[in-house]
């Protein structure tokens, strides 16, 4: 049996030009992927994802996605275009590249050097709006409501969309409340806010919201309005703006027997302190307490308030604490000026 003479140098070709390559691949992945360097002197090659509320996160092949003090980034080098934001609302894209106290915000026309300390997030530019979006979803049960032996299940959700230009916030939250005696009564709400950005600390905004009490007697209360805020504060791990402007309101509450009152619309002044910090190892803490004075002569006013604790348990998962309070001074029907309760929630991070 003869053999071709050609047959094994076209075999050796093949396997040299399959392992340069597979060589040539490699570099190439190699050469893409983003360097960090810690303090301590580890080196770890991956991707940045983002930096947000002090952690840098940052994808491994052998340990998927990992979360890094930005104290302890020595050096970091990524080829990849971010958006990133500056304690004074500054906005900065390009790649990056951080050598120990500062951090250099490339494009092909120019270097931008900026303090470390002054980064309060960095997020990829080219991601899609689905990956954009950051959001929590809860569910929960009360520990005590008013001065009723009333237990309260509860499932809410916030999201929240940011580009340079702009930001989109929203929440729902649904509970109900279930007495030892009586009826079981449900409580909904649907918020949403448009931020529109003037400078880096000024924006506007435009609200909009519905709500539904059976514990108010409060058929549906629809609200729409805008205003002009001021952030205050705004770090890496504590922002807090001031909101004003005013509101237009559409309320149908209902007696105790099932009639409703009629619909009533009226014009509301706006007035809010909003709060959030991670300064305490990770945990978060929010604080929202919004102003509602009647534009007319009824002297009447309402006062939302909602605070938040959340610890972390995993990357995603935390166990929280939240109360609201509403408060209204001259409800139109017989019922308590006040509604609030106290929530204890598993929430998963996304």
């Amino acid at each position: 049996m003869k053999t071709s003479p050609h047959l094994f140098p076209m075999s050796s070709q093949w396997i040299r030009t399959f392992f340069l390559l597979i060589s040539t691949a490699v570099v190439v992945v190699a050469a893409r992927a983003d360097l960090l360097k810690l303090q301590n002197g580890d080196h770890i090659s991956g991707k940045v994802e983002k930096f947000v509320d002090g952690k840098l996160i940052f994808k491994t092949e052998w340990a998927g996605s990992i979360q890094v003090s930005w104290s302890s980034v020595d050096v970091l080098e990524s080829d990849t275009t971010f958006s990133v934001m500056t304690t004074e609302g500054e906005i900065y894209s390009g790649s990056l590249h951080k050598a120990k106290s500062s951090l250099s915000v490339t494009t092909d026309q120019r270097t931008n050097t900026l303090e470390a300390a002054e980064v309060v997030s960095i997020s990829p530019t080219g991601r899609s709006i689905w990956d954009r979006i950051d959001g929590t979803f809860n569910l929960g049960y009360s520990m005590v409501r008013g001065s009723s032996n009333t237990t309260q299940s509860a499932l809410s959700t916030n999201v929240h969309y940011e580009q340079p230009k702009y930001r989109i916030q929203g929440s729902i939250l649904s509970t109900l409340n279930e007495p030892e005696e009586g009826q079981a009564t449900s409580r909904h709400t649907l918020d949403a806010r448009y931020d529109r950005f003037l400078s880096s600390r000024s924006f506007l905004f435009m609200l909009s919201g519905l709500e539904r009490n059976e514990q108010q007697l409060l058929n549906l209360r629809t609200k729409f309005g805008g205003g002009l805020a001021r952030k205050l504060i705004n770090t890496k791990k504590t922002t807090l703006s001031l909101l004003g402007g005013i509101n237009f309101a559409n309320e149908q509450y209902r007696f105790g027997g099932g009639s409703t009152f009629p619909t009533t619309t009226r014009g509301e002044g706006l007035a809010v302190f909003d709060f959030r910090t991670t300064k305490l190892a990770g945990i978060e803490f929010t604080l929202r307490v919004a102003l509602h004075p009647t534009l007319s002569s009824t002297n009447r006013y309402r006062i939302e308030s909602d605070s938040g604790l959340r610890i972390p348990i995993t990357k995603n998962f935390m166990w929280g604490v939240s109360l609201y309070d509403r408060f209204d001074s001259r409800p139109p029907v017989p019922v308590q000026r006040n509604d609030y309760g106290l929530l204890s929630t598993l929430g998963y991070k996304f």
